[in-house]
């Protein structure tokens, strides 16, 4: 009977053990993440009447992937807008995962007249409705106008000193909120908004990006990117959970079996 005893003990100790550590399971993947991360944003808009994007499309760039198109614009405009459209942003963009939509989408894809593109340097892009016009005015900010070879005359609207605007989303992971920072817009503007040349700035914008890099994309139009693993680790899924889960449980009924089978053998002992 004492026997007995101390093996329904081993079993209640056990199960007691399982649920313990199934609770530490399920809880825990609410905490893995609870970061804030920044992205710098460069913003290519097809508002009116310009429609830049639509122009740059028909000047032959619609078959540039979209980090090819910012490439061949950094080296291609009179003044140069290499000091906001900086080389650093070019690379840290060119270091993204080669399945990213910088690479994998092309400007054409996105030539809808009245709406903007914003290239992150996460690797991904969004619509948005974010136009150079509106900032006209806005006395934080600086305007350059600028020449694209071949294209025409553009304006780069951008703060020396921070951000032009920006925007917050929850994910892409769970817990995860990002912030979408401007640095730039570049729209072809009416003729009103047509401001006086100024020299090429030199400042260049606040980096809040997380990745850094040294290397530098080549500015031509037939760069194309040599794109390395992403270094973020992605967090755990609610299945990987469900799995873990289910070996803990396995591993304490395999527990359970075994001791149960050491408790006969030596309660057939004390028999004998």
């Amino acid at each position: 009977m004492k026997m007995r005893t101390t093996r329904a003990k081993v079993v209640s100790l056990t199960l007691i053990a399982t649920i313990l550590l199934s609770m530490t399971v399920l809880i825990s993947p609410a905490k893995a993440i609870n970061v804030t991360v920044n992205q710098d944003t460069f913003v290519l808009s097809n508002e009116a009447p310009g429609y830049g994007i639509s122009a740059l499309v028909n000047a032959g760039y619609g078959d540039y992937n979209l980090y090819q198109t910012l490439v061949t614009i950094q080296g291609s405009t009179d003044p140069s807008v290499s000091g906001i459209l900086t080389d650093e942003f070019l690379a840290t963009l060119q270091n993204a995962p080669a399945s990213s939509q910088i690479f994998t989408t092309h400007l054409k894809d996105v030539n809808s007249q009245g709406t903007a593109i914003a290239i992150n340097t996460d690797g991904t892009f969004q619509t948005v409705s974010i136009f150079g016009s509106a900032y006209y005015g806005d006395p934080r900010l600086t305007r350059l106008s600028t020449d694209v070879e071949g294209v025409g005359k553009f304006i780069m609207v951008f703060n020396s000193t921070g951000i032009v605007t920006s925007w917050t989303i929850n994910g892409p992971l769970a817990g995860m909120t990002t912030t979408y920072n401007v640095f730039g817009i570049f729209y072809v503007p009416s003729t009103s908004q047509t401001p006086t040349p100024t020299p090429t700035p030199t400042a260049t914008p606040r980096s809040t990006t997380n990745p850094t890099t040294t290397s530098n994309p080549t500015s031509t139009s037939t760069v194309s990117p040599t794109a390395s693993p992403s270094s973020t680790p992605a967090a755990p899924e609610f299945g990987t959970w469900i799995i873990l889960l289910i070996l803990v449980m396995a591993v304490a009924a395999a527990l359970i079996v075994k001791l149960s089978k050491l408790s006969e053998s030596s309660f057939s002992l004390g028999k004998v």
